[in-house]
C-alpha cells in the first residue's frame, strides 16, 4: 500500500490541514481587527505626544519659549513619531507644518502639507477641531491614493479658541505596524503547528498501531493463515474491534476446519464409491469427476475420451432438463454395458440452481441377472409344467378306467414314476441349492484316498459311457493321493461334472478324468471332446439357472455347476473352466494337499 493511502498519513494531513485552516481563518478575522486595533493604538500614543505639543503651541504663543525651542520639539517629536504636525488659525488656514514622512512603499512623493489639497477632507477636520472638539479619524488626501490617521485637538488659552493642533500619521505606518503583527502571527502558528505536528505524529502512530496489526491479521486470514491474532490492549472501541476480530478468526479457523473435514469425509466417500459421480454447474460444464466414473464408462482415469459419453444427445437433453430443475432417471447403453444414470438438480437455499450432479451405475450385471432371474422362473414353470402335464395326461385316462389292459397301466404307471422322479429331481436340486448358500458352515471332512475314489466314479459311468458310446478314461498317479474332505459332496460335485460331459460329448467322442500331484495341491480334471462352450458364455457358466445350450434347457435347470461350486467353496476349494467351441470343455478343480 501506497504511503499517502495510510490511515497515518491521513490522519497527519488532516490534523496539519485543520491547523493550516486555523492559521488562514485567524489571518482572515485579524486583518480587519487588527488593522483598526492597530490604528487605535497608534491614536492613543499620539495624544499625549499631541497634548504636548498644544502646550508647547501655548507657550510660544504666551511668549514662554521662542520659535527656534518651538521649532526643535515639534520637528523632533515629529520625527521620533513619524508623524507630521499642522496648526492652523481661528480661519481654517494652515499657519505652521512640518514637512510630511516619505512613504516607503507609495510611489508618490509628497512634499510639504500645504503643496497638498486640504480643500475636502482636510477643511471639514478643521471645522471640527475649530468647533472646540477633538478629532481622531483616518481621512484620504484629493489626489492621492494613500490614507492618514489625524489626531487633534483645538487650542484654548484663557477659555478663548486661538486656533487648533493636529498630527497627522500615513496609513502606511499603521499598515507597517500591522504587517509586522501579521509576520509575528504566521511565525508563531507556523511554530505551533511545527511543534504540535511531533505529538500529532506520534498520536496518529500509537492510533494506527493496533489498527495496522488488525489489517496485518485481516490480510493473513484472506491468505488462510488464522494463528494470527490483533494483540489490541486498548479498551475502548479499537480493543472491542481487535478482540472481536480475534474471536472471527478462531471462529473461521474452526468454520474451515470444520467443512475441510466434512469435505475431505465427502471427497473420500464419493472417491470410495463404486459408482461414477459427475457434478456440473449451471452452465452444464463438468466441476467434478470421480475415478469410478472412468470405470463405469470402461475407461482409465487418465484418458479424457471417458467424458466423450456427455456428447451424446440424449445424454445433453438428460443434462439440460436436470439444470431446468427435472429429475432424469434412465437406461443408457454404452459399448457393453447398461449405464443407470440419474441426475438431480442442485439448488442453494434460496431454490435458485447452481448446477446439478449426475450418478452412472453400471447396472449390467443387475439386468443379466434380472434377466437370468425372468428365465429361471420361466424355465423352473416349465420344468414343473411339463412333468405335471404328462403326469395328468397319463392319470386322467386311468382314472376314467380306458386303460383296461394290465401291461398297458402297467406303462402308463412307469411313466408317471418317471415324471414324479423328474420333478422330485428339480425340487431336491432347488433345496439343495438354497441349503448351500444360506449357510456359511464348512462340511464335515475325512481322510480318504482320491486313487480309489476316482476309480469307483468311473466304474460308476461305465455302462453310460458304453451306452453313448463314448470312450470314459481315469489317469491317477501311481502312489496315494491322500485327502481331507468330504467323499459324499466330491462324488456329488463330479456326478454333474460328468453328467454334463456325456450330454453334450457326441458318440465316438472321448471323457477324461485326470489327477495330478503338485507339491501343495492336487488339480482333477474333467475334459470332454463336446461341442465345447461359447466365450461369451464362459463368465455366466456357473451361475445360478444358466444354461448353454437353450435347446436342451427343457431337460436341465441349469442348478447343478451352480451346486458344484457353491460345494467346492463349502470345502475351501476352487473351480474353473477352460473351452473352445467344437473342441471341448474342461473343469479344472484344485484340491489343496493335507498338511503333513
Amino acid at each position: 500500500m501506497k504511503f499517502r493511502h495510510t490511515l497515518f498519513f491521513r490522519l497527519l494531513t488532516l490534523f496539519v490541514s485543520l491547523f493550516s485552516v486555523g492559521l488562514i481563518l485567524t489571518l482572515l478575522v485579524f486583518l480587519p481587527i487588527g488593522r483598526n486595533l492597530v490604528t487605535d493604538i497608534k491614536s492613543r500614543e499620539m495624544e499625549p505626544v499631541l497634548r504636548s505639543m498644544n502646550r508647547l503651541v501655548q507657550d510660544y504663543i504666551l511668549g514662554v519659549i521662542d520659535e527656534n525651542a518651538m521649532n526643535r520639539v515639534i520637528v523632533s517629536q515629529s520625527d521620533a513619531n513619524r508623524s507630521q504636525l499642522i496648526i492652523v488659525n481661528t480661519e481654517g488656514i494652515v499657519i505652521y507644518a512640518t514637512r510630511p514622512i516619505r512613504s516607503e512603499t507609495s510611489h508618490d512623493q509628497p512634499g510639504m502639507i500645504d503643496e497638498i489639497d486640504y480643500t475636502n477632507r482636510i477643511s471639514a477636520i478643521t471645522a471640527e477641531l475649530l468647533s472646540n472638539r477633538s478629532v481622531n479619524q483616518m481621512f484620504t488626501a484629493t489626489g492621492h491614493d494613500f490614507e492618514s490617521l489625524v489626531v487633534g485637538e483645538p487650542i484654548i488659552i484663557n477659555q478663548k479658541l486661538v486656533g487648533a493642533v493636529a498630527m497627522i500619521l500615513p496609513a502606511y505606518e499603521i499598515t507597517s505596524t500591522l504587517n509586522g503583527l501579521i509576520r509575528v502571527l504566521i511565525l508563531t502558528m507556523l511554530a505551533v503547528i511545527f511543534l504540535m505536528a511531533i505529538p500529532i505524529y506520534f498520536f496518529s502512530k500509537i492510533f494506527t498501531r493496533p489498527i495496522n496489526k488488525m489489517v496485518h491479521v485481516a490480510q493473513g486470514m484472506g491468505m488462510g493463515n488464522f494463528d494470527l491474532r490483533a494483540d489490541v490492549k486498548d479498551q475502548g472501541e479499537l480493543g472491542q474491534l481487535g478482540r472481536s476480530l480475534n474471536q472471527l478468526s478462531s471462529d473461521l479457523s474452526q468454520t474451515i476446519n470444520d467443512v475441510a473435514i466434512e469435505r475431505d469425509r465427502l471427497m473420500k466417500l464419493v472417491e470410495s464409491m463404486g459408482d461414477g459421480i459427475l457434478s456440473f454447474d449451471a452452465t452444464g460444464k463438468v466441476q467434478t469427476v470421480n475415478p469410478a466414473f472412468y470405470q463405469v464408462v470402461g475407461s482409465d482415469e487418465g484418458n479424457r475420451h471417458a467424458l466423450s459419453i456427455l456428447g451424446d444427445p440424449k445424454i445433453q437433453d438428460a443434462i439440460r432438463r436436470s439444470l431446468d430443475q427435472e429429475n432424469m432417471d434412465f437406461l443408457y447403453t454404452h459399448l457393453d454395458r447398461i449405464l443407470r444414470i440419474t441426475l438431480r438438480p442442485i439448488l442453494d437455499e434460496n431454490k435458485v440452481l447452481v448446477g446439478s450432479v449426475g450418478l452412472f451405475r453400471d447396472v449390467t450385471e443387475s439386468e443379466r441377472l434380472d434377466q437370468l432371474r425372468k428365465d429361471y422362473v420361466a424355465n423352473v414353470s416349465h420344468e414343473l409344467r411339463t412333468p405335471l402335464t404328462a403326469i395328468k395326461g397319463l392319470i386322467d385316462p386311468l382314472h376314467d378306467g380306458l386303460i383296461r389292459d394290465d401291461e398297458k397301466r402297467k406303462e402308463y404307471y412307469a411313466l408317471i414314476l418317471k415324471e414324479t422322479a423328474r420333478l422330485t429331481r428339480l425340487i431336491n436340486d432347488l433345496l439343495e441349492l438354497s441349503r448351500l448358500q444360506s449357510t456359511n458352515q464348512g462340511f464335515e471332512r475325512r481322510d480318504f484316498d482320491l486313487n480309489p475314489f476316482l476309480t469307483d466314479i468311473k466304474e460308476k459311468y461305465r455302462s453310460l459311457a458304453q451306452e453313448k458310446g463314448i470312450d470314459l478314461q481315469l489317469t491317477i498317479p501311481e502312489s496315494p493321493s491322500p485327502y481331507l474332505g468330504n467323499e459324499d459332496r466330491m462324488d456329488q460335485v463330479l456326478t454333474v461334472l460328468l453328467d454334463n460331459a456325456f450330454k453334450f460329448t457326441p458318440m465316438n467322442g472321448n471323457v477324461e478324468i485326470k489327477l495330478d500331484s503338485q507339491p501343495t495341491h492336487y488339480t482333477l480334471i474333467v475334459q470332454d471332446t463336446g461341442t465345447g462352450i461359447d466365450p461369451v458364455d464362459l463368465p455366466y457358466i456357473f451361475d445360478r439357472f444358466y444354461t448353454v445350450d437353450k435347446a436342451r434347457s427343457a431337460k436341465s435347470t441349469g442348478l447343478g455347476l451352480s451346486i458344484a461350486k457353491e460345494i467346492l467353496t463349502h470345502l475351501g476349494e476352487s473351480i474353473r473352466v477352460e473351452s473352445t467351441l467344437e473342441q471341448g470343455t474342461s473343469f479344472i478343480i484344485k484340491l489343496n494337499k493335507p498338511s503333513p
